[in-house]
């Protein structure tokens, strides 16, 4: 089976970064038939392109490859560097050792349920395709997965318990969360749960989503309102549809 050219792969395959001389060993994430993440001590590069070696995870194949500089950041960490390059131009001879690494990331790892839904897809073409694998399963992916672009896929859910199940990742950022925020389809039990975590007491604009989201039971977002800071306060009386409580409560404190 060829690898599609949409389907990434969390690798974790050693590599190294061949850049004016010296050589930096790094691991290859996100790799798939037209472009690479390589993460580790790796110089941000002034050169368009850069050359690597790539090691399957047997370690009997490597793939000497170069491409383009897409994209340079810091890692999460912040202890090291990611590099994004994507294989504008490569030799048939490099195209094929990349597809035989690639062919052994498959035997040893296949492609996860989600992975033949493109997260940029039109949002009911996503729905339509998350709706044809089992509840149980998409639950078990959204509370474990540690892929940004399977959570994004996850965002466009309408059942609550995978929804549910989301919003308790431990890897889920504060954008993808604020974005979780804005379903409709949330129980009032996961709103509830998300107010009480140590990890966003202390976001506001985590707090404003909840206070604000039509499942929130009343109490609660009143509860929310008191921990607000002065200019979040300001920013949830602007919002439209507030309950009269919660508006006569923030009349109150902003006098």
């Amino acid at each position: 089976m060829a690898p599609d050219r949409k389907v990434r792969f969390k690798a974790g395959i050693p590599a190294v970064v061949h850049y004016r001389g010296r050589d930096y060993p790094c691991t290859a994430n996100d790799l798939s038939r037209t472009g690479v993440m390589l993460v580790g001590g790796i110089p941000w590069p002034a050169d368009e392109t850069v050359s690597f070696r790539l090691e399957a995870p047997s370690g009997d194949l490597q793939a000497e490859l170069s491409g383009r500089v897409a994209r340079v950041s810091e890692h999460e960490d912040n202890s090291s560097t990611a590099l994004a390059l994507e294989f504008d131009s490569i030799t048939q001879e490099e195209r094929l050792r990349l597809e035989s690494i690639l062919q052994r990331l498959i035997e040893r790892n296949p492609p996860g349920p989600l992975s033949h839904i493109n997260p940029g897809s039109p949002a009911r073409e996503i729905r339509n395709a998350l709706g044809l694998i089992p509840v149980p399963l998409r639950t078990t992916i959204a509370i474990r997965s540690l892929s940004s672009s399977e959570r994004e896929i996850l965002l466009h859910e309408v059942h609550p318990l995978v929804l549910d199940s989301l919003a308790r990742n431990p890897h889920l950022r504060e954008s993808e969360l604020l974005a979780l925020l804005d379903n409709i389809h949330l129980m009032s039990r996961t709103l509830e749960q998300i107010a009480a975590s140590q990890r966003w007491k202390d976001k506001p604009d985590v707090l404003l989503e909840i206070i604000c989201h039509v499942r929130t039971p009343l109490p609660l977002a009143e509860q929310m309102v008191q921990l607000l800071p002065l200019p979040a306060l300001r920013l949830l009386n602007r919002r439209p549809n507030l309950h009269t409580v919660i508006r006569n409560k923030l009349r109150h404190m902003l006098l």
